[in-house]
């Protein structure tokens, strides 16, 4: 009985070092758990915690051209696979300057209003992703550019329909038609969905209706599959027109 006793008490003086190492290491768990936790999202890249505006602001890029004895420009994009803008924008300069860095070559699309562009320096900005499939009609989209020259501006809208590309003009295959307002300076400027990948690079306006066309991401990423031709920059002829 005595023993029976003994034993207990001694029981009874270990309880609470028992429940305090249980609590140790319990706590300790739920540190590391934590720990994992802060460490994966560390892990994901920069651009996945970045807000729509955000990416399109990242990746949107000035453009400054030269020929002819004039001087114009628009916007370009950096994406996974390579930097993007309107061929119109680039197609006949023989200086061309990207957020502050030359051109050396460029590839210009048939049959479709973009540009793929080639340069030595290293960009800052942040690459997109390419949309293998276009919007949906209704779906809300963010877009990017730089009006007149001026600075960087991020408008949203909506994808108002698809539309064949011969009723435009040149070339086949599908536009996307965009309920923003844009002007000269935009062109080749990022359109992005919801998700943060690019569906797009802005062409230009309606001139009628003032809907906004838009070169799919669809249509770019068939385009880019198929190994474009690379020009020298220094090596285009510029074509004036007397006068």
């Amino acid at each position: 009985m005595g023993g029976a006793i003994g034993r207990h008490r001694r029981w009874h003086g270990l309880w609470p070092l028992a429940v305090g190492l249980v609590t140790g290491w319990t706590l300790l768990f739920l540190a590391l758990g934590s720990e994992a936790e802060q460490a994966a999202g560390d892990a994901d890249p920069p651009e996945a915690r970045l807000s729509v505006d955000a990416r399109a602001r990242a990746a949107a890029m000035r453009v400054e051209t030269r020929g002819c004895g004039q001087m114009g420009g628009g916007t370009a994009v950096a994406t996974t696979e390579g930097i993007l803008t309107n061929r119109h924008v680039v197609e006949g300069a023989s200086r061309l300057v990207v957020a502050g860095s030359s051109v050396i070559g460029r590839a210009l699309a048939p049959g479709m209003d973009a540009a793929l562009l080639e340069s030595p320096a290293q960009w800052s900005a942040q690459a997109l992703t390419l949309a293998d499939e276009l919007p949906v009609e209704g779906e809300m989209v963010t877009v990017a550019g730089y009006p007149a020259g001026g600075g960087l501006v991020v408008v949203t809208g909506s994808v108002l329909s698809h539309s064949d590309q011969s009723w435009w003009g040149e070339g086949s295959g599908p536009l996307l038609i965009v309920d923003v307002q844009v002007s000269p300076g935009w062109s080749g400027g990022p359109v992005l969905d919801g998700e943060g990948q690019l569906v797009g690079i802005v062409r230009g306006t309606e001139t009628s209706t003032g809907v906004t066309l838009v070169e799919p991401s669809v249509a770019l990423l068939e385009w880019m599959g198929s190994d474009p031709q690379v020009e020298a920059v220094s090596a285009a002829v510029a074509r004036c027109e007397p006068g």
